[in-house]
């Protein structure tokens, strides 16, 4: 796990990671282009605003105009209502151009406002021409008054109608704002989804892996004979973070298979199951050339109808396995399945992550055993199976010790072999190991596990017996000597060989300061035996010196 994040490039993780960028600048844009209409909307409705109130005041700033140049003769009244002319068709021409619809109420008034400009026109000739009266009576006639009210009701209409075009614009406005709110917020949920299906996969990836890390450091330290509770340990956490009912890891040797690890919730496969279950795994694991075989009962086409009746009488919803190598000779397989409805919670991107996972404990299999090899190679002897002289020793200078410190009993046998000399001379080296392992073998019958036995010289073997006082010894000693004197070894020329043993049995005392000297007690009195004539167990007595 050198880079962590590795995966981040793969295929699937680069298409999510690509549209939640995309998403994320599509709710940039979607925001701009809502504060941009926002604007816009603001900016026109106060152009309406503007052009509406311009419209009422210039039309009567005309209308004044008008009426004070004929009643004063003031000609600036007359250049005043010029202006505000061009004005108000500047005025009515901008708001045509915001909404087209707007001429038909404009063509309503310019007919009435046409004949309204020539009788003001008129009325200034005839101010100019000093018929003021004249010009008066004009724009106080009723035909004045009725195109006034005829342009009044139009404009005002008109005005009405930019309203209305105002409004709607502000209804439209909130309408897109509302539409841009509702798509930003579907890509941010979008966003989310994505992110958190991202999250999701990532955190069910970290899970295999901090397990794969769980497994490679509980794997790579010693753990002695709890060793096999780690593996089954890390077994149960693999099982839990897929959601399985069902893991076994299998050992097959040919067409032999055993249970390694079994864990089932109560789901249960036969061993004929099993053979077929392996025989399935290897034969998928060989056409696909994959570390890793999938089975999925919603996969309604399976090609092999065969297999999918297996599994279907199993009751296997998905199944996957894998295998590794143990010894460089026997096969372990790894099978993870799920009954029922329930379905494995794993992605195709985590099948090399499982796979990790059986080739290290494989590899942890394999190098326990070559440590345990090893330790046996230093610590027991090939030949009887017992403990070799140091390791003897190191484990009797803890019970002295402990015995002295706690002031409990501790006892020492020592045996050889009576003649052993004449049995390799008189039938060969090949009988002399065969009588050795028989005698090993008659010993450790008579012992208890707590009883230690070593082989400390060719023919000498030596017990120490913890909680154990000399009567008990004793009677171990003579037990096994009536036992070993009562059978025969069949040498390797076929014949039978009489075997007998001589044991020195003593105690731990008060005034013994090293194991030594229990050790020395032992051997004086199983010299006492040899010197009585052998096949004897004998204590130790003061006198023995």
């Amino acid at each position: 796990m050198k880079n962590r994040w590795y995966f981040l490039f793969e295929k699937r993780y680069v298409i999510s990671l690509a549209a939640i960028l995309f998403l994320a600048i599509g709710v940039g844009t979607v925001t701009m282009l809502g504060l941009s209409d926002y604007q816009t909307g603001v900016a026109f409705n106060e152009d309406m605003v503007v052009i509406s109130g311009e419209i009422k005041y210039y039309d009567e700033v005309l209308t004044m105009s008008a009426n004070m140049m004929v009643f004063t003769g003031d000609e600036k009244w007359e250049e005043r209502y010029h202006g505000t002319v061009s004005l108000l068709e500047e005025s009515i021409a901008s708001a045509v151009e915001v909404d087209s619809k707007l001429l038909l109420y404009l063509d309503r008034v310019t007919n009435a406002n046409q004949k309204l400009i020539e009788m003001e026109e008129k009325s200034f000739e005839l101010v100019h021409e000093g018929k003021q009266e004249e010009a008066i009576d004009l724009l106080l006639g009723e035909e004045y008054a009725g195109y006034k009210e005829a342009y009044s009701k139009g404009l005002n209409q008109f005005t009405a109608a930019l309203d209305i075009v105002k409004d709607n614009q502000k209804k439209m406005i909130k309408i897109k704002i509302a539409i841009l709110i509702l798509l930003g917020f579907f890509i941010v949920i979008t966003s989310m989804i994505v992110f958190l299906v991202i999250i999701n996969d990532m955190s069910g990836r970290f899970a295999i892996e901090k397990l794969i890390s769980q497994t490679s450091r509980h794997l790579s330290q010693e753990y002695g004979e709890d060793y096999e509770s780690h593996i089954n340990q890390i077994l149960e956490e693999l099982k839990n973070k897929m959601k399985a009912n069902y893991i076994v890891l299998l050992q097959c040797d040919g067409d032999e298979i055993q249970d390694i690890y079994e864990n089932h919730d109560g789901y249960s496969i036969s061993m004929k199951g099993k053979n077929k279950l392996v025989q399935i795994t290897a034969e998928q694991l060989e056409k696909s050339q994959r570390s890793v075989f999938e089975y999925n009962q919603m996969v309604k086409k399976w090609k092999d109808q065969e297999e999918k009746k297996f599994f279907e009488h199993l009751n296997i919803q998905s199944y996957i396995g894998a295998r590794g190598t143990l010894d460089n000779e026997h096969l372990v397989y790894l099978g993870v399945a799920s009954f029922d409805k329930r379905k494995l919670s794993y992605s195709q991107y985590d099948l090399p992550l499982i796979q990790s996972i059986i080739k290290m404990i494989v590899d942890s299999v394999n190098r326990n055993n070559y440590k345990t090899h090893l330790y046996e190679l230093a610590t027991i002897d090939s030949l009887t199976t017992t403990f070799v002289r140091r390791a003897f020793y190191e484990r009797m200078k803890t019970a002295f010790f402990q015995a002295k410190r706690y002031q409990t009993m501790l006892s020492v046998m020592m045996l050889d072999l009576d003649r052993f000399k004449a049995i390799n001379d008189n039938f060969g080296h090949d009988s002399g190991d065969l009588a050795l392992r028989a005698f090993a073998q008659c010993v450790k019958k008579s012992l208890r596990e707590s009883d230690v036995f070593g082989r400390i010289g060719g023919e000498e073997f030596c017990v120490f017996l913890p909680e154990s006082n000399e009567n008990d010894a004793m009677r171990v000693a003579e037990r096994i000597r009536e036992s070993l004197s009562s059978s025969d070894v069949l040498s390797s020329q076929n014949a039978f060989i009489h075997i007998t043993v001589s044991i020195g049995v003593t105690e731990l005392r008060d005034t013994d300061e090293k194991i030594e000297d229990m050790i020395k007690r032992a051997d004086r009195a199983l010299y006492r035996s040899k010197d009585c004539g052998r096949n004897k167990v004998s204590k130790f007595e003061d006198d023995m010196v």
